[in-house]
């Protein structure tokens, strides 16, 4: 025989629905997504800082004339890493 789960007030919690359980904290779910989505927004930024900061420290270690031949001064490093979002989609690989 499979044991029953009873709650804080006795009642049977195999026999609650979702709309029972939903009622007793209304707006968890819509709290509950916008946690989520705030937690995947903060780790989207993070790899994302992490990606240029790495790049940024490949670049400064080349040479201005490797540099100059891909088309990057050493001054304007900075700058490429943050457009090259837009010019990754015009240079396909």
């Amino acid at each position: 025989m499979g044991a029953s789960l009873a709650g804080e007030n006795g009642e049977n919690l195999n026999s609650m629905s979702y709309v029972e359980t939903n009622s007793r904290w209304p707006g968890l779910a819509s709290f509950a997504m916008l946690v989520v989505k705030a937690m995947h927004s903060i780790r989207m930024a993070y790899l994302g800082r992490r990606d240029r900061t790495r790049a940024y420290a490949e670049l400064s270690a080349f040479d201005d004339l490797w540099l100059r031949d891909i088309g990057i001064s050493r001054t304007g490093i900075r700058a490429a890493l943050h457009s090259g979002e837009r010019d990754a989609s015009r240079h396909p690989e």
